[in-house]
């Protein structure tokens, strides 16, 4: 209703179709609340906000270099969507699980689909 001026209930009475309901979402704004209700604060974080970070970080590592590395290293503004903490690569699992687990994500052969008769 903010940005677009149309009543979801158009979609019950067939006024408007699913799919242009599925396009007006797809184009919804990051700060509006569909958005925001998903994705969390992290999309509110455009270009802009990565680059000013990206700046920051940059001149807390310029200004410690040029103090001769007194003092602990600056530490890098925290990104949305990242945990510095978190490793990646490394897993407890054995292949057979990890291998399990990636065929979950193939596309199913068409003659496997079911409903389509």
């Amino acid at each position: 209703m903010r940005y677009y001026g149309v009543d979801l209930a158009d979609v019950v009475t067939g006024a408007m179709s699913p799919r242009r309901l599925a396009s007006l979402v797809a184009g919804l704004p990051a700060d509006s609340a569909t958005v925001r209700s998903t994705l969390g604060g992290d999309s509110l974080w455009g270009l802009p906000e990565h680059l000013l970070a990206r700046i920051l970080d940059t001149l807390a590592g310029a200004n410690w270099q040029r103090s001769g590395g007194k003092g602990p290293r600056p530490k890098p503004v925290p990104r949305p969507g990242t945990d510095r903490r978190q490793r990646y690569g490394r897993t407890t699992a054995s292949a057979a699980d990890v291998m399990d687990y990636l065929r979950r994500f193939q596309p199913v052969p068409e003659e496997e689909v079911p409903g389509d008769g």
